[in-house]
């Protein structure tokens, strides 16, 4: 029989140094007698924070050949139902607290599973300080990346519609707000008017920041940043160019219907039932309250619904597309300063933005999940 060992130390262990790199070991076969069941098996655990309680949460990295054999043993040896899902399947039936932990955990373990070789010098490199680097030997340093990604919601020229679009990876029904990376050099207004014309030819003239949030399971297993935003649309000529499967504008009252579908939600609970609902009586559904894209939906509909417009039709010189002076960005302020503001007692907003916050402040009751949720990476 397989025999699965976990040694636990207080916080203020001398033994748990933060600066060491840690591994999980489990040695395979009940039986010793031959020097390969005497071979253990090396499972990389990363670090990602401690609780205020004082407890300490770690991911377990069981990628590679050894993953099934492990998860077999689990299930067999010690009785545990775990298996490899998507987090985006998860997610929507997760607390707050535990989307935090295995968000985390997946964007950490899927780093370092894609840079395992020096982008300096090409030598192969190792975790170190407990997950939270890489080093190679010839001690150049790798740090976790995070992509900044643009997300905005477009209004109509009069305000009444939203532009939204669906993917060719979307889930079947689902609308959303556009969204593209940051190139290098470009500022957030640049990336967000750019990405807009690329994906549907409209073009864009202000555009304000709402607010960000964190989104571990992004496109090609990268971390990104996503940074929140509402544009105003110069023209309401709208043209697919391919790279979405479809884009739209949809009126004001289907936007607000399709947001009020998830009234019924709250964290912990699935939203597939909702969004089946949606589609039924409108024929489409939008992101899920954990999603910052749903929270650009229903704070524009809130805000229509009694202020009008979110821009105010005040005169605008639109910007190049490309580096525009200082002085010309302050003026572009100035003009938003009249543009509505995200409360910071919304707390359904703010609860979404930190749906993958650090798990450092992560509650005692999300600490004790960790076994499920590493269990299921």
């Amino acid at each position: 029989m397989d025999h699965l060992q976990v040694l636990l130390l207080p916080s203020s262990h001398p033994q748990l140094d933060t600066g060491l790199q840690y591994c999980f070991i489990w040695r395979q076969g009940g039986n010793h007698d031959t020097a390969e069941d005497e071979k253990p098996v090396q499972f990389p655990l990363y670090q990602l924070g401690q609780d205020q309680a004082g407890h300490w949460t770690f991911a377990l990295d069981i990628s590679g050949p050894n993953k099934l054999p492990f998860i077999d043993f689990m299930r067999a040896e010690l009785g545990l139902e775990v298996g490899m899902v998507d987090l985006r399947k998860l997610m929507s039936g997760f607390s707050i607290e535990a989307c935090a932990i295995a968000g985390q955990a997946v964007a950490l373990s899927q780093w370092h599973q894609t840079h395992t070789f020096c982008q300096q010098c090409g030598q192969p490199t190792v975790p170190t300080q407990a997950g939270l680097r890489r080093s190679c030997s010839n001690k150049h340093k790798q740090y976790p990346r995070t992509d900044p990604v643009v997300i905005m919601l477009v209004e109509s020229v009069d305000g009444t519609k939203a532009l939204l679009g669906r993917s060719h990876r979307s889930p079947a029904g689902m609308y959303t707000t556009l969204s593209g990376f940051l190139d290098q050099c470009e500022s957030i207004e640049e990336a967000v008017r750019r990405e807009i014309y690329e994906e549907a030819r409209v073009k864009v003239g202000q555009v304000q920041l709402l607010g960000s949030q964190p989104w571990p399971i992004g496109r090609a297993g990268s971390c990104e940043l996503m940074l929140g935003c509402i544009a105003k649309a110069q023209d309401d000529a709208m043209v697919n160019t391919g790279e979405l499967e479809d884009v739209r504008w949809f009126s004001h009252e289907d936007v607000a219907a399709a947001v009020r579908m998830y009234e019924a939600y709250f964290p912990g609970t699935s939203t597939s039932g909702l969004q089946q609902q949606s589609k039924e009586r409108l024929g489409f559904f939008v992101p899920p309250p954990l999603a910052i894209a749903h929270h650009l939906c229903r704070t524009w509909v809130e805000h229509t619904q009694v202020h009008g417009p979110w821009f105010k039709p005040d005169s605008y010189q639109e910007q190049p597309y490309g580096l525009h002076s200082a002085t010309a960005q302050v003026e572009q302020e100035q003009q938003q300063q009249h543009a509505p503001t995200l409360l910071a007692g919304d707390n359904e907003y703010v609860l979404a933005g930190q749906v993958f916050s650090k798990v450092g402040s992560h509650s005692k009751e999300a600490s004790k999940m960790v076994q499920t949720l590493n269990s299921a990476l």
